[in-house]
């Protein structure tokens, strides 16, 4: 922001508080251009203002003049004048007037200089204060871009009077921004951010770009077209895959994207959701992509609506079932564990397959109230009378859940209450949700374990897990993904698939983890399984998830076994 100094617009005499009241008028009536002056009490600076001054000096029935003629200026009543610098800024200089509290409008603000005294109306530094506030509340001060007011402010104005007929609406999320924020800190993370601006306004040099939040970043693109949309998508996600680098450091982002058409029909607002159904359809379908808003993309979203409405409900009405998979010792083919499995039907929309609706659980945040309902319909039915006595259950957390402050306190009071060993539950988190926010999750997963439940790592095989990174977690069982125990069929796998199983086993048997494969289908991928050393299984060739189990099993395996909630 600017200084006061460039405002200076009148010089400000300097007088004793000895100068008699006529010198003081003759000053005014000879120099029309003397709004002001100052009265120097050994350096305690009052102010006279011209208006005020002959207001006093004609008193209250005209006869002021007469009265104060033999007085000196130091009768005069005046307050203290505000002085400020010439290298003050017009922001600091305003918060001290109106700290003053009894500072108007119509005074003036006295500025030192080297030459001197000279004044601002103070009206002019509160309105070229306003001015600057306004256009400040418009930028996102970390990125430079504009922020979400200045954005809605730009784009509806470059509709009024029909100056543009069309355009783009452009929403950007940046995947895996959390982990970075993690893993590297913040002020990598800001560093992500502004070059994540940089990197648009480059690329996009004519567009309207915006920091709405967060690490979410909005684009206008006046006199495009849905046809462009794809372009634009393709040129963005590309720009933005790039690696930043940090003082040595390396952020690895990805973004994916959302866009609508707009056109001077359109309200603003509604285009801006359409794009972030697009962007919401376009995370939900893979990692740095992009998705323009049509048809389906509505349609989806009017489903996605349903859904979250009716499982509200469900979960607050406990209307969420379980069904249970059996997990198996591969050597005897005994039951070990159950793997609970959350099921639901929608009224409207009938049965809806649990990856949707909990994927949809977990980004609208119904995650941790469903998960709590199921961890406890878990622990009470492997708690009940009709449960086979040596079996395991287990239940599998969403990286939200896991966040939650109270959930070891919870979950030690859940086993509590009825009555099941903390070793027959079996906590599973996914290979990729253990990778956010490393050193909380494993803070988190310590905790469980030192009440006695047992850990697994889910999935793992999808993501970037590294083998001698295992230890760092408090694990007692690691689940091998579907995938590895696909590419054991010599029609569908690698040759070397047996080899990296086999060395995957190994390890986690160095360090002391029991391994489960999931999604056992066929008898020669269990036999496979079994000659590789991998200790249990599940999948269909053993059982498909039903109602509670009523059958005896044998014991525990070692290090416990799996359970999801999908």
């Amino acid at each position: 922001m600017d200084t006061v100094a460039h405002l200076i617009g009148q010089r400000v005499p300097t007088i004793g508080p000895a100068t008699p009241v006529p010198d003081v008028e003759r000053l005014f009536l000879d120099d029309p251009l003397v709004r002001c002056v100052v009265v120097d009490r050994d350096g305690e600076f009052d102010l006279v203002e011209r208006h005020d001054f002959f207001t006093f000096l004609a008193g209250p029935l005209g006869y002021g003049r007469a009265v104060h003629e033999r007085r000196t200026i130091s009768s005069y009543p005046a307050p203290p004048a505000l002085v400020v610098r010439g290298e003050t800024t017009l922001a600091d200089a305003s918060r001290q007037a109106v700290s003053r509290g009894d500072v108007r409008w119509s005074h003036t603000l006295v500025v030192e200089t080297p030459d001197g005294f000279g004044g601002v109306d103070m009206a002019t530094v509160l309105r070229a204060v306003t001015v600057d506030l306004e256009q400040q509340i418009g930028v996102d001060q970390l990125t430079g871009l504009a922020n979400r007011r200045g954005f809605l402010r730009t784009v509806r104005a470059e509709f009024e009077g029909a100056r543009r007929r069309t355009g783009l609406l452009v929403l950007v999320d940046l995947d895996g921004f959390k982990g970075v924020n993690d893993a590297l800190g913040h002020r990598v993370g800001d560093e992500v951010l502004r070059e994540t601006g940089r990197r648009i306004r480059r690329r996009l040099p004519t567009a309207v770009a915006a920091r709405m939040g967060g690490d979410e970043f909005a684009v206008f693109l006046a006199d495009h077209t849905a046809e462009s949309a794809h372009d634009i998508g393709l040129t963005l996600t590309s720009d933005l895959r790039a690696p930043v680098m940090v003082d040595g450091l390396t952020a690895n982002i990805s973004a994916s994207v959302g866009i609508a058409a707009i056109s001077e029909r359109d309200d603003v607002m509604e285009s801006l959701h359409h794009a972030d159904l697009a962007l919401y359809r376009a995370k939900g379908a893979e990692k740095n992509t992009w998705r323009v808003f049509d048809v389906d993309v509505h349609h989806d979203a009017q489903r996605v609506r349903t859904i979250v409405d009716e499982l509200r409900t469900a979960i607050e009405q406990r209307r969420v079932h379980l069904q249970f998979q059996p997990v198996i010792d591969l050597q005897d083919e005994s039951v070990v564990a159950y793997e609970a499995l959350a099921r639901w039907r929608s009224d409207r929309l009938g049965p809806i397959a649990p990856a949707e609706f909990i994927g949809i659980a977990e980004r609208t945040g119904l995650i941790v109230p469903l998960g709590r309902h199921l961890l406890e319909r878990s622990i009470v039915e492997a708690s009940s009378a009709t449960w086979p006595a040596d079996a395991n259950v287990h239940v599998n957390m969403s990286r939200r859940e896991l966040q939650q402050p109270d959930l070891s306190r919870e979950i030690a009071g859940l086993l509590d209450t009825h009555g099941l060993d903390a070793r027959r539950l079996v906590v599973e988190v996914t290979e990729t949700a253990a990778e956010v926010d490393t050193l909380r999750m494993i803070e988190t997963l310590s905790g469980l374990s030192s009440l006695g439940v047992r850990v697994a790592l889910d999935d793992f095989g999808v993501g970037v897990t590294s083998l001698s990174n295992l230890a760092n977690y408090p694990l007692n069982i690691v689940k091998l993904d579907r995938s590895l125990v696909t590419a054991l069929d010599p029609e569908v796998g690698h040759p070397r698939s047996s080899d990296r199983v086999r060395a995957i086993v190994e390890l986690c048997h160095a360090h002391g983890l029991a391994v489960t494969a999931e999604g056992v289908e066929t008898r020669e991928q269990a036999d496979s399984l079994r000659s590789l050393g991998c200790d249990f299984a599940q999948g269909y060739l053993f059982g498909r998830p039903a109602g509670s189990p009523r059958t005896p099993a044998p014991g525990p395996p070692p290090g416990g076994g799996p359970t999801e909630l999908a």
